[in-house]
């Protein structure tokens, strides 16, 4: 986040901060939304469907949350604490929604909190292949240069 000289973020900085945490902030809304619906049946039928979407749900999350761990940052630098802090708070997230459907009158599985789970930890290798995709993407695009005749040509 860009700094001033006393050390206070930007209006620039604010604005990234909002870009990079908001969608994160949505989407958590939106799961503890869908956690409030006290008659909320997964589509389909079966325990494989409701599971299905536990672990889509929370990798979703996840990609999310690393999306805002690494704006505007190195997205190899730390890596590996960055996976143990989205392992680790996706996991408290899906216990707190777990707690939460109690008080809505829906039932406490231990089997969705690992679905959960599962899904933020299925996203980490997911988000890793997306993020190299992305920086190779970007790495080549800055390496093209326009030419006079204004079409880009490689150098």
């Amino acid at each position: 986040m860009p700094l001033r000289s006393d050390g206070a973020p930007t209006a620039a900085g604010w604005r990234r901060g909002l870009e990079d945490w908001t969608p994160l902030v949505l989407y958590t809304a939106l799961i503890v939304t869908l956690s409030s619906i006290p008659t909320l049946a997964p589509p389909g039928a079966g325990l494989v469907s409701d599971k299905a979407c536990h672990l889509v749900e929370y990798a979703g999350w996840a990609l999310l949350f690393r999306r805002a761990l690494d704006r505007g940052r190195p997205v190899t630098s730390w890596r590996w604490l960055k996976i143990a802090i989205t392992v680790i708070l996706g996991a408290c997230l899906a216990v707190a929604d777990e707690n939460f459907q109690r008080t809505v009158g829906r039932q406490y599985a231990v089997a969705d909190m690992a679905a959960d789970v599962l899904g933020v930890v299925l996203a980490q290798p997911v988000y890793e292949i997306l993020s190299a995709r992305v920086r190779t993407a970007r790495r080549q695009a800055m390496q093209r240069t326009p030419d006079d005749s204004g079409e880009m040509s490689t150098s």
